[in-house]
Order: C-alpha cells, then structure tokens, then sequence
C-alpha cells in the first residue's frame, strides 16, 4: 500500500479501498496503519513538518544477544520533548538524532564534534 502511495499518488482512504476492491480479506493491524497514515501525511500534507516539530530519535543498540557486534538504529517512539515535559537521553547511550535539516550522533553526554 505504501508503495502505491508514493509511486502512484494514491492517498492513503483510495489506497485501502482499492486494496479492500482486489482483496477483500485486507485486515492491515493498528501499528501498520498508523504508519500509512503518517506515510500519508509526510506526502501530501503541506505542513506536516510544521505539525511534526519533534526530531525523530533512534537509539543505536544491539539486535541479538546472540550476536552483539551487529547493531541497528530503533526508533524511540515516545515523544521527548512536548512543551513543558522534557526527557533527556541516557548518558550511557548512543543515538541517532534526525532534525530537519541535519543528522547528528549523540554519544553518551556530548554531540559528536563532526557534526558541527
């Protein structure tokens, strides 16, 4: 269905009715639609960057115990700043920080100098 989207300019409510027309045992779960329906947003909501001030944080950990030398990037869902309410990342971590214009790496308490 994303695909869809973003190739064929399909909005998000066309997107699923047409899938729904093909197949009718379309039963997508929560967390997939509400990815589609942010997908939706960031393609043809004009100011979607102004609603979505937030910075999209990924905290670099391990995959397996099985294997801790592979590492991914996974998304910090919960929102860290919201007006008043403040959350700080964890001084022990590394993460990756995605603002609007920049990308910045964040190791234990300091910025990473080349990102400067």
């Amino acid at each position: 269905m994303a695909y869809l989207m973003k190739t064929q300019g399909i909005k998000w409510e066309n997107g699923f009715e047409f899938m729904r027309s093909k197949r009718p045992i379309v039963n997508p779960n929560m967390s997939f639609i509400a990815q589609l329906v942010t997908f939706n947003k960031r393609l043809y909501s004009a100011d979607f960057d102004s609603i979505n001030t937030n910075p999209r944080v990924f905290a670099v950990c391990s995959l397996q115990v099985e294997q801790p030398k592979v590492i991914v990037c996974k998304m910090i869902m919960e929102n860290l700043y919201h007006r008043a309410n403040q959350k700080a990342l964890d001084p022990r971590g590394v993460f990756v920080v995605q603002g609007q214009h920049k990308i910045y790496i964040w190791i234990g308490s300091e910025l990473s100098p080349a990102n400067e």
